[in-house]
């Protein structure tokens, strides 16, 4: 659903320059997602009460990238100069909080709110403030990254979850050309594991999640699972001729 406003004036927040990388070679390196600094950004001005969200995207078609951007357009309440000066001022400080936990590994990491002019989205309309809540609210949840390690493989990672994308679209029965219709969001998540069960266990907490807010669930056939055996004989004579050659266990 969306409704009108009044004292809020548009704007556009950026996120950029991220590392990125593949969910399933990467995935351990805990690179930031586009999606989830979006995230903690918007539900900060949202808790400050600056900010009203009209949409926000990420990711492409492709299930197994790390969104290195993402965009969301936004109505920041007028302030000061009427330009949105205490939404900037929030952005600031949480930009600063993540440039600082993130550190060396995402150098050129770029946070930005440009507050635009009066009626630059159509007809000046967002989310309302509940379902701008309980999107964030998901984004902010939804599991990225490792979710676990392996007991029995040192550093390798068992289960993960990528946030690939975040799309929103006209709803069914809306017109795609009617900025006041109502819209859904679709987010694409790409789960893995070398154990079958891991991965029901993780879209699991996904229908949970869903039930909760009033969300949908849909899911492909998933990448199945390979737990790897240990006790493999080839295993054993393959690293014994490693060692052989190299002068150590692999």
């Amino acid at each position: 659903e969306r409704v009108d406003l009044g004292e809020f004036r548009p704007a556009v927040l950026a996120v950029g320059g991220l590392v990125g990388g593949h969910s399933g070679a990467d995935i351990h390196k805990y690179h930031a997602s586009a999606v989830k600094v979006a995230a903690r950004v918007l539900s900060g001005l949202m808790e400050a009460g600056l900010c009203r969200l009209a949409d926000v995207s990420a990711g492409d078609k492709q299930h197994n990238v790390i969104p290195r951007t993402s965009e969301a357009r936004v109505y920041v309440r007028r302030s000061g100069d009427g330009q949105g000066d205490a939404a900037k001022e929030v952005l600031d400080r949480i930009a600063g909080e993540l440039k600082l936990e993130y550190g060396v590994l995402e150098k050129g990491m770029e946070v930005a709110l440009s507050v635009a002019e009066d009626g630059a989205f159509g007809k000046g309309v967002a989310l309302t403030e509940e379902d701008g809540r309980k999107l964030v609210s998901v984004l902010n949840v939804l599991p990225h990254g490792p979710v676990k390690f392996s007991h029995s493989i040192p550093e390798l990672v068992e289960t993960s979850n990528n946030i690939a994308s975040v799309k929103c679209k006209a709803a069914e029965g809306a017109a795609a050309s009617d900025d006041a219709g109502d819209v859904e969001f679709v987010i694409m998540c790409s789960t893995r594991s070398s154990v079958n069960g891991a991965i029901e266990a993780v879209r699991g907490q996904f229908r949970s999640l869903a039930g909760l807010c009033g969300a949908t669930v849909t899911g492909n056939v998933p990448y199945p699972g390979w737990q790897p055996n240990l006790e493999s004989p080839i295993l054993k004579v393959t690293v014994d001729e490693v060692t052989k050659v190299i002068g150590r266990k692999p």
